[in-house]
């Protein structure tokens, strides 16, 4: 019963932040959106994942920079398959859900979300929980980072060279 009150106090508290919340993903094509319980149970298996060998790393780059010039991006992006599928959301996924989209489409929006959500965390979390990312810009109010983007990843152990070896 707990948690049908947490969904229904949350989803309430979405309603004053779902239209702001679409807009930030309005240029994702085919995307598909997930309601709140979908997404808590999304989430509840990447957090299982999460218990699996996984090599964490973080990088930062200048705020006017494009997706691809950041190293940890790239070395995934240019793995990725046409057809592979990403989860994408901001902080506001508790009220609002999330998305699965393209994950290449995924990619090349991530940075213009979280510099137009700023405050918010942009994520992306691939659909079979091989990678996921943690994207927050920074404005130049920021005492350490000014203007920069904050790229955290975290990578299943041997997901990205296909052979089982690091």
């Amino acid at each position: 019963m707990m948690n049908r009150l947490d969904i229904l106090k949350r989803r309430n508290k979405g309603k004053t932040k779902i239209k702001a919340y679409r807009n930030l993903f309005e240029d994702l094509p085919d995307k598909i959106w997930f309601d709140l319980e979908e997404t808590d149970s999304i989430l509840k298996m990447h957090q299982q994942n999460l218990k699996e060998s996984t090599i964490r790393e973080t990088e930062y780059v200048d705020g006017k920079a494009i997706f691809i010039e950041s190293d940890l991006l790239r070395e995934v992006y240019t793995k990725l398959q046409m057809d592979s599928n990403s989860y994408i959301f901001t902080d506001d996924y508790r009220y609002c859900g999330l998305f699965l989209t393209n994950s290449k489409s995924a990619f090349q929006i991530a940075f213009d979300i979280a510099k137009k959500d700023n405050g918010n965390t942009s994520f992306i979390i691939d659909e079979e929980f091989k990678f996921s990312f943690t994207i927050n810009y920074y404005d130049s109010t920021h005492n350490d980072y000014p203007n920069k983007f904050d790229i955290q990843r975290v990578l299943k152990r041997n997901s990205l060279d296909g052979n089982g070896s690091e």
